[in-house]
């Protein structure tokens, strides 16, 4: 009868640890999402409110008008290359 009293206790003691750890999981990933949903959340308003905003800031090219004006590719590279087709 002894045997039997400590036997259900050992199992109540087992469920009642593994109640708590699995509590303990659900909770742990539920603040996970969250914290995500979160971050995600305000990246995204950021985002959004950030195309909605106009900006007042202007570009100012202060390069002297020779450096400003000059090509950047020879003329024998990229797309000034004249194109010239094989006669087999």
């Amino acid at each position: 009868m002894v045997f039997v009293g400590l036997f259900l206790k050992s199992i109540f003691l087992i469920l009642l640890l593994s109640a708590f750890f699995f509590i303990g999981i659900i909770l742990y990933l539920y603040v996970r999402v969250k914290k995500i949903t979160k971050t995600f959340n305000s990246k995204s308003t950021r985002r959004s409110t950030n195309k909605s905003q106009p900006t007042n800031e202007h570009v100012y090219d202060e390069r002297p008008e020779s450096q400003a004006k000059r090509k950047i590719f020879a003329k024998d590279e990229g797309e000034y290359v004249d194109f010239e087709e094989e006669k087999n």
